[in-house]
């Protein structure tokens, strides 16, 4: 009988036992490794005809190995684990297999699998989660019963993978970790070190290297003192000793080091003491202040300031599971703004409701771009809506932390922090550059690069184009006369009267001093005159009206492109003709 049956070493033990010496399940994915687990295990169970291998993977039950039943059929299924009912983490016979599953279930199975009389099985949950399985499989027809052998065989199967996933996800639970204090410590824009007892060096970023000058391996090879200079050795050194035990930090704690190079530098430096894997370190942060320490007239303003800085630039740490749209943001940023804990939010739903409209394709661009490249950093820059109403830019950079089978990313990790300020200073910029300060229309280097396009527009359409450069007379005289305020209200005013005289399609520049250029696109020359003539009429409705201390006086020259000339000549055509209507103004006024 079955149950009076001894169990007997079976002569594969040795095979057995070199197939687990040699197995090395960190060097291989979870799939892999299973499949290798499985076939061995069909090997050495004898009774076994056919089985199959399966993990269970966000909800779904996914197979990755077969023999005898059909695995391409098998690995479309997609089960889901409510529909594959098996006891956890135990090992068992199943009599009538398929009458184990529902009426549904059976259904999906139709065709994928072999008819089967008898399962040996095990199911593993791991941590509390579902994790992976395999199951072999006695055929239909057949005499045979899985004896107690296979059943102790396969019991030590699932303790090898239960023993190995373990440490798998361990592992990963690690990497991500790592991963995630790796994301932050380098998106901070500060210099950040590890020190632990002894004070050695365990861990520096980028801007640490670039602060000291050292390189990350020859700093984790020196005692952090050695970067101090000899002023300050004895303060380091009993602070760093006192923080070490759990003393406070100090208020302000600027100190000077010495670079690889000999240079001396002032760092504003600060010091956390944490626990990293039971032990005590220090988390350092510094920041170069040289330059405040330096610029004396200036310190306490600009010291009050940085502290300032340090206070309100607050970053939110932001984690998107890009699979099932949630997101782990802290409420930082959105304290900033004018929000409280419950309105920080929970899903990419939520967060999606504050985004600017305009900025929520750039943002999904951005990240469809990451499933067609390889590329684990990112950098987004967007606008959220702040309490009140108003659009505040935010800038967000860190790392893919996870990836799917196919290499997708599947988890972003970041920092997440304002910078409206600087926004706002890039649009002054861009206005600076684009526009003259003093009359509010374009300056000379837009107008060269606005007459070079139409240039290029004119040669490929055969269109044409005209200019007129206009010179301010007698701005010199009411400068001396009445001043500057009034001849500065003179330009403004030309500048006014122009830009209201001609087209929508024109353009008007200022040249620099009392020199202004229109653009005339698609205008012959006789047209570009009688466009001259509406702005010339304006200018003598202005001077009819004698609200002004002055009276606008101005020489114009209009050219027409020859499609040879450079844009330099061009202008020179009409400027030579400007010149000339200048002096026939003069010889009249002299008459």
């Amino acid at each position: 009988m079955e149950n009076e049956e001894k169990c007997r070493i079976p002569k594969e033990m040795n095979t057995l036992m070199n197939f687990i010496a040699n197995l090395n399940p960190f060097d291989i994915s979870a799939d892999d490794f299973l499949s290798i687990l499985f076939r061995e295990a069909i090997k050495m169970i004898p009774e076994a005809d056919c089985g199959s291998a399966f993990v269970y993977e966000n909800g779904k039950v996914r197979f990755v190995d077969a023999t005898c039943h059909d695995i391409d059929a098998l690995k479309k299924l997609k089960l889901d684990e409510k529909e594959f009912k098996l006891p956890k983490n135990k090992v068992l016979v199943v009599k009538g297999t398929m009458d184990y599953h529902s009426e549904e279930t059976k259904k999906k199975f139709s065709g994928a699998v072999r008819s089967m009389k008898e399962s040996l099985i095990f199911d593993l949950e791991v941590y509390g989660k579902n994790v992976a399985g395999i199951g072999l499989d006695i055929l239909k027809g057949s005499e045979k019963h899985f004896k107690k052998c296979s059943i102790k065989l396969m019991k030590l199967f699932k303790t090898i993978a239960s023993n190995a996933f373990k440490t798998k996800i361990l592992q990963e639970n690690m990497e991500e970790s790592n991963k995630k204090l790796e994301t932050i410590l380098e998106s901070l824009p500060i210099a950040i070190a590890i020190i632990e007892k002894g004070f050695k060096i365990t861990y520096v970023n980028k801007l640490t290297e670039d602060l000291t000058e050292y390189s990350a391996s020859e700093l984790l090879k020196m005692d952090s003192r050695d970067l101090v200079h000899p002023d300050f050795k004895e303060l380091v050194n009993g602070r760093g000793i006192e923080r070490m035990k759990g003393a406070k930090p100090l208020d302000e704690y600027d100190v000077k080091i010495v670079t690889r190079s000999g240079k001396e530098k002032w760092i504003d430096l600060r010091s956390e003491s944490v626990m990293i894997f039971k032990r005590p370190v220090l988390l350092v942060s510094a920041l170069d202040i040289t330059t405040l320490k330096n610029t004396q007239r200036k310190i306490e303003e600009l010291q009050e300031r940085y502290e300032l800085a340090l206070k309100s630039s607050h970053t939110s740490v932001f984690e998107n599971n890009l699979k099932t749209g949630e997101i782990k943001v802290s409420g930082e940023i959105f304290f900033q703004i004018g929000y409280g804990d419950k309105d920080v939010p929970v899903t990419l739903k939520d967060l999606r409701k504050l985004i600017h409209p305009k900025d929520i394709k750039k943002i999904q661009t951005t990240l469809r771009g990451y499933y067609l490249e390889n590329n684990d950093e990112y950098h987004m820059e967007y606008r959220l809506k702040a309490k009140n109403g108003e659009w505040v830019w935010i800038s967000g950079d860190g790392k893919v932390v996870g990836r799917d089978e196919k290499g997708h990313p599947i988890k972003l990790f970041g920092i997440e922090r304002i910078i409206d300020e600087r926004k706002k200073m890039e649009e002054q910029l861009k206005i600076y550059a684009t526009y003259d300060d003093l009359t509010s229309i374009y300056n000379r280097r837009i107008a060269m690069t606005i007459l070079e396009e139409k240039i290029k527009i004119s040669n490929r359409k055969g269109e044409p184009l005209s200019i007129c450069f206009v010179d301010v007379n007698e701005l010199k005289q009411v400068n001396d006369t009445l001043g500057h305020q009034i001849g500065d209200d003179l330009l403004r005013t030309v500048a006014k009267i122009i830009k209201g005289s001609i087209r929508e399609s024109d353009v008007v520049c200022r040249m620099g001093g009392d020199e202004f250029l229109i653009i005339f696109p698609a205008c012959t020359l006789a047209n570009a005159e009688l466009n001259w003539q509406n702005v010339k009429e304006s200018f003598d409705r202005m001077n009819s009206f004698g609200e002004k201390a002055y009276k606008i006086n101005v020489s114009h020259g209009c050219a027409q492109y020859s499609y040879q000339s450079s844009s330099d000549e061009f202008i020179a055509v009409a400027d030579k003709k400007m010149y000339l209507e200048k002096k026939e103004m003069k010889l009249k006024k002299n008459i």
